[in-house]
């Protein structure tokens, strides 16, 4: 396992300071950024690959893109106009050789994010019904381009049991789960991913931690990942005794915490677990 940073930042020298800061060499990007990083004016693939470049010369990994989130009319097919632009942006990426993708795909629908309480739905689309079709065509066409360009898509989706229906009806390789301990918000059991999913659908790790007030979204408390409800060394340790080798990225530390207080608190963790594994991180 390695530790890493997710960043929407445009500002090459910011990027450096915190990676430096946090003693970490591995970033998650958003795509938005990276024309402006290299002073292109749209993303490509030439783009994508200088910024690459830019960041190796400070010892920094470019390990990922984060997609723009699609609208909900996208992921039903009501918005062609940008289908078509995230089509590009998941090819371009495939053409630049990056090889892992956060995705945001159902952020945009009702009740799964800010609407969602424990007694609704977790989509206003639920399998079987009206436009489930078209959920599962998009994800069928981002399939398609992903294993096209041997990219990775770590879907990230509180609702598990969604991204379950989605991964057992598209049976791609290519489409995978971002691990987010988050969904404890929405009544999900924060240990339970792996079981569920299996290690190889892992791409990529969330470390988040929260304390429950009240039932739904607007319930819960973000704080420091060394305190609150979810035991983040438990999830560390499933994490590594299944195998998983890929990024963990802590982020909404709360009012109390920090970037580099989380930092040295998953290195501290990590250190611990490899002494009692002897596994190396």
């Amino acid at each position: 396992m390695k530790l890493g940073l997710q960043t929407g930042s445009n500002n090459i020298h910011k990027i450096v300071d915190e990676c430096r800061n946090t003693e970490v060499n591995h970033i998650v990007l958003s795509v938005t950024s990276v024309p402006k990083l290299v002073g292109y004016e749209t993303i490509s693939p030439e783009a994508i690959k200088e910024c690459e470049n830019a960041l190796k010369n400070y010892n920094i990994q470019l390990s990922g893109l984060i997609s723009p989130n699609p609208s909900r009319e996208a992921v039903i097919g009501e918005n062609q106009d940008e289908l078509g632009s995230i089509y590009k942006i998941l090819k371009d990426i495939c053409k630049s050789g990056i090889k892992l993708v956060l995705f945001y795909p159902l952020d945009q629908f009702k009740n799964y994010k800010d609407e969602y309480h424990h007694t609704k739905p977790p989509l206003e689309i639920m399998p079987g019904e009206e436009k489930w079709d078209k959920i599962i065509s998009f994800f069928q066409r981002v399939s398609d381009i992903a294993e096209d360009g041997d990219l990775r898509i770590a879907n990230h989706i509180f609702a598990i049991d969604i991204m379950d229906e989605i991964l057992n009806t598209v049976k791609s390789p290519n489409l995978g789960v971002t691990y987010c301990t988050g969904m404890y918000i929405f009544g999900y059991d924060p240990y339970t991913v792996i079981k569920k999913f299996g290690v190889e659908k892992i791409f990529l790790c969330h470390a988040r931690n929260l304390i429950r007030h009240g039932p739904g979204r607007q319930g819960h408390e973000e704080v420091p990942l060394e305190r609150g409800d979810i035991d983040i060394e438990k999830y560390i340790r499933i994490l590594a005794e299944a195998g998983y080798d890929g990024l963990i990225i802590p982020e909404h530390w709360g009012d109390n915490g920090d970037l580099l207080s989380s930092m040295t608190y998953l290195k501290k963790s990590l250190q611990k677990l490899s002494n009692e594994l002897s596994i190396d991180f």
